[in-house]
């Protein structure tokens, strides 16, 4: 897990907006599809411009989101 974090940040930045959540049964989440910014332009509160949507499964998700700040009105984390 700390190689695909290493990975995201290299190749990615600190940052991804979580688009939606896939939800199986009683509450379950299966997998997020995260949108991934492939411009880092305009203004440190929206800093992306174009996204590309990548599905994770929740767990790899939740080994990023404890890690990070939740920012609720841009839906996206950033890595501290």
């Amino acid at each position: 897990m700390d190689n695909l974090k290493k990975k995201w940040l290299e190749e990615k930045g600190p940052y991804f907006c979580l688009d939606w959540v896939n939800k199986m049964e009683d509450d379950m989440l299966e997998e997020v599809t995260i949108m991934t910014p492939t411009k880092y332009e305009g203004s440190l509160a929206y800093p992306y411009l174009d996204f590309q949507p990548m599905v994770y499964t929740i767990e790899d998700f939740l080994a990023f989101a404890p890690k990070g700040k939740l920012h609720t009105s841009t839906d996206s984390i950033l890595f501290s």
